[in-house]
């Protein structure tokens, strides 16, 4: 007798079930909720609009919300960005090396300061 292997589903596909899942709970809560509205109204048309406008106000906060979250994300990474070009390190001391004057004592705009050196000009 052989014996059948069974493959593993794969990702997509159990994230398409689920994602049918979500979206066969998602009609019968929207059915429930329906009729719910049309026991509360007079008129089939009236309990629809009220359904239309509950719908519209909640996508109107999910959006907002994302928004938010959106621009939340945005301004961390700007700053993150701008703090990471910046220069946060102390300014550099002067320091002893060659340079193209030769060998001495050179700051970070790479000027060279000699002993006894007043940076006047006589």
């Amino acid at each position: 007798m052989m014996a059948t292997s069974y493959s593993k589903p794969t990702l997509s596909r159990r994230a398409g079930r689920a994602a049918a899942r979500v979206w066969r709970w998602l009609v019968q809560r929207d059915s429930q909720f329906n009729e719910w509205v049309a026991a509360f109204v007079p008129s089939r048309g009236t309990a629809l609009l009220v359904s239309c406008c509950v719908k519209f106000v909640i996508l109107g906060l999910a959006m907002y919300v994302a928004f938010g979250v959106a621009l939340l994300i945005a301004t961390s990474l700007a700053l993150i960005w701008v703090v990471s070009r910046s220069e946060l390190e102390t300014p550099s001391k002067p320091e002893w090396r060659d340079g193209h004057s030769g060998y001495g004592f050179y700051d970070k705009n790479e000027w060279r300061h000699d002993m006894g050196d007043t940076g006047e000009d006589s």
